[in-house]
This record gives structure tokens, C-alpha cells and sequence, in this order.
């Protein structure tokens, strides 16, 4: 993947999330890339914190060349949420079922420190 223009423009309407897939209301600033992956060019826009957790969890530098997508981003968000919430051996706790949405916002609090 090669990144051809970076920028984090204000959203004048609703878009989607190509990590979380969640809302970028209008008025949010995203962040947005024009990128070429083997000959196809295409718009990958994201949450500034979404970008942010990427980083932090270190995923833009596991991926290499062909750069985070979803699947991926969902997986490290899933096992740092299982880290994070993980309790010792002799401890008997049930969580309760969440939802994706709600482990990424966990992670991003417990995470990325304002």
C-alpha cells in the first residue's frame, strides 16, 4: 500500500469508519488518506482516535507494507480488551457480553491518556 495524500479535513456530512466502521458525524474532524493498493486507488477514512489506538497499539507497524484494515484493527482491539480485563487464574469472573463498540471505547480509555 503507498499512501498518496494525508489529511484531516472536517466532515460535511456522515461517513463510516474503515476501522470501526461507527459514525464520523458532521462537523468531526477524521482523518482521511488517498492510498493505492496493488493499482487500485482508494479513500480510507478514519476517527482521529481510532488512528490514534492503531498507533498506540503499535498495528501500522505489524502490518507492513499492506497497511492495517479492518480485520485486523478488530483483532488487536478483541485481544487487548481480553488483556486488559483478563483476571488471575484463581478468580471466577464473568463479564458481561459486550459489543465491539463498546471494548473499543474500553480499550481507547484505558489506553490513549488525554
Amino acid at each position: 500500500m503507498e499512501t498518496l495524500n494525508s489529511s484531516k479535513p472536517k466532515a460535511r456530512k456522515e461517513h463510516r469508519c474503515n476501522f470501526c466502521w461507527g459514525v464520523i458525524p458532521k462537523g468531526e474532524v477524521y482523518e482521511s488518506q488517498t492510498n493505492v493498493y496493488e493499482g487500485t486507488i482508494y479513500t480510507w477514512k478514519a476517527h482521529t482516535s481510532c488512528q490514534d489506538i492503531a498507533r498506540e497499539l503499535k498495528m501500522f507497524e505489524d502490518a507492513g507494507s499492506e497497511g492495517v484494515c479492518d480485520g485486523m484493527f478488530s483483532e488487536y482491539i478483541n485481544e487487548e480488551y481480553h488483556l486488559l480485563t483478563e483476571t488471575s487464574k484463581d478468580e471466577s469472573v464473568i463479564l458481561p457480553k459486550t459489543t465491539f463498540q463498546e471494548r473499543l471505547e474500553y480499550v481507547k480509555k484505558q489506553r490513549l491518556i488525554k
